[in-house]
């Protein structure tokens, strides 16, 4: 089984590289390679509380290395993932795209999304700096301990997909099927909606919907706002429906905003995640200063609460990291950072732990 899967990756890989490059040469236009690559560590772990816990160097084996392939009418990009500790590498993500005027078809495995995080101006730690849309699920090995139930604005959640984007003046509808197993499956259980209309050039409103299984439905209603100068906020609403079981359902009012004066750079993301008697509430700023082309500190600081009987961790937790970005050029960054987490558990023991994240990420 694990062979055939392999094998149906390389084949649609290879499928959709040929298409990219068959396009090109019929199109004879000058095609735009584009590299990027991100590795990571962290220096050390501290547990002020159980010092037999602490650890050093450590990689977390997700390191990413991608290529792009674009032009006007066709185009492709492929990611790897690899892991310094065993020197494994995996296809992470790969798609190719045509374009016949306003219809754009594409396939492969990628995540299909359109809203904007209002994360582009900040650094590459990852973690909360680049949490999704979409109503929240506690996961304690994730970064404030929460990560979105199935994301809300990304209309191809599966392993193999395809897509359609179709363009009509400021409308853009676009219609999505995949496939998580490779296995033939009921397009009726598997398939995602998009709906987006650009109200002016600043303000934008999407709407979502994605069958990720039978009788699992996930929601996304979204408007981009720019109310004020060098201000940009996204106003939300995330749904998780389980129409079997309802009492697994959830629904999330999510707020993000940015804003931009001269050197400084202010971010706060919000989501506030009610299931059945359980709530999620977390809230997130960060602050950056450009000293220079070179240097730029930050600090985010964010807080996770989760209360309610079915809540599988009631407590609450925060997380700051104040942080440094070097740029040598554009493009090419290294982040560290000094990360402190504190978990306060509605009953038990609370946990401190203290670490060094370092990213090294290079766009050419």
């Amino acid at each position: 089984m694990f062979r055939e899967e392999v094998f149906m990756k390389k084949s649609i890989v290879c499928a959709v590289l040929f298409l990219a490059v068959t396009g090109s040469l019929l199109t004879a236009q000058e095609p735009k390679l584009k590299l990027q690559a991100r590795t990571k560590l962290n220096l050390v772990t501290v547990y002020p509380d159980d010092d037999s816990l602490n650890t050093g160097i450590s990689l977390p084996g997700d390191d990413e290395f991608g290529v792009s392939w674009d032009m006007d009418t066709a185009g492709a990009y492929l990611t790897l993932k690899g892991s310094l500790p065993d020197g494994t590498v995996k296809i992470y993500d790969y798609y190719g795209w045509m374009k016949f005027g306003d219809l754009k078809l594409l396939a492969g495995e990628w995540s299909h999304r359109k809203v904007s995080t209002l994360d582009k101006d900040g650094s590459s730690f990852g973690g909360l700096w680049d949490l999704e849309y979409g109503a929240l699920a506690l996961n304690d090995e994730e970064e404030g301990y929460i990560e979105p139930v199935t994301e809300s604005d990304n209309i191809t959640p599966w392993k193999t997909e395809f897509a359609a984007d179709y363009s009509f003046g400021t409308v853009m509808v676009s219609a999505a099927t995949g496939s998580e197993t490779g296995d033939a499956y009921n397009i009726a259980e598997q398939f995602g909606a998009r709906v987006r209309a650009a109200i002016s050039g600043k303000t934008a409103v999407t709407a979502t919907a994605i069958m990720t299984g039978k009788d699992l439905v996930t929601m996304g209603l979204f408007a981009e706002l720019s109310p004020i100068e060098n201000l940009t906020a996204v106003v939300g609403y995330s749904g998780y429906h389980d129409l079997e079981t309802s009492e697994n359902s959830k629904n999330a009012v999510e707020l993000r905003a940015a804003y931009k004066m001269d050197l400084i750079s202010l971010v706060s993301h919000n989501n506030v995640t009610l299931g059945d008697d359980e709530m999620i509430l977390y809230n997130m700023v960060n602050l950056a200063y450009s000293v220079s082309d070179l240097l730029r500190p930050c600090i985010m600081i964010a807080n996770t609460n989760t209360s309610g009987d079915a809540a599988s961790i009631e407590g609450n937790v925060l997380t700051a990291r104040p942080g440094l970005t070097l740029s040598p050029r554009k493009g090419a960054t290294i982040d560290a950072g000094l990360r402190f987490e504190y978990f306060t558990p509605e009953e038990g023991d609370s946990m401190t732990r203290i670490t060094v994240p370092v990213v090294f990420r290079v766009k050419l």
